[in-house]
């Protein structure tokens, strides 16, 4: 939800996507690709975005915070561009984490090989994400967070400009399905997380 009582709302669509009989928004390439929508208080459709790529785009979570500004995380089987932003030149099967502003113009996109999961927004300075990696240095929102082990879960804290600031490692079980570490925040500037871990944590 937006700060204003409106709606934003992530999807995965191919080809065309349809509100009340109107088109918003067309897939001039043959794949699956996300759009994120903005809808005011009353329902009505404000703004949108989409990706465009070759291959898969997926949004994983979504989180809004009090100015407005919306940041999701996702992956993508191959480069993608998306509210102006671009991945070009990084890495195949990626995640990423990104920020839009108010009106769904992009303001920065952070990309890594395969990390996040969840996500939870407390405000621009408290960005929370979540996941999982198999590899035991990896470079993330332009930080290498480098892990005491191979199949570990995270959390990271990032700042307004998508830097990781700290981040806490945990060891989990990779052989359960969906394994990972999820998010919840709540009104009290908590952030809670849950997931499939391994005894020793």
């Amino acid at each position: 939800a937006s700060p204003t009582g409106g709606l934003r709302l992530a999807s995965e669509y191919t080809d065309l996507m349809y509100l009340d009989g109107d088109t918003l928004q067309y897939s001039p390439i043959d794949s699956f690709d996300f759009c994120l929508n903005s809808f005011d208080e009353f329902g009505n459709f404000e703004w949108s975005q989409t990706t465009v790529g070759t291959g898969l785009e997926r949004a994983e979570d979504i989180g809004v915070s009090p100015s407005g500004d919306t940041y999701i995380t996702g992956y993508a089987s191959n480069n993608f561009t998306f509210a102006g932003l671009s991945t070009q030149g990084q890495f195949d099967n990626l995640t990423f984490l990104i920020r839009v502003d108010n009106t769904g113009d992009g303001i920065w996109l952070k990309s890594a090989p395969r990390l996040p999961q969840s996500l939870a927004v407390i405000s621009e300075d408290q960005i929370y994400v979540s996941g999982i990696t198999y590899q035991d240095s990896v470079l993330f929102c332009d930080s290498t967070l480098n892990f005491p082990f191979e199949g570990n879960g995270y959390i990271a804290r990032c700042d307004s400009a998508g830097d990781a600031i700290w981040f806490y490692d945990m060891p989990i079980n990779p052989t359960i399905v969906n394994a990972g570490v999820y998010l919840a925040d709540n009104s009290s500037d908590l952030v809670c997380a849950s997931g499939h871990f391994s005894p020793e944590i």
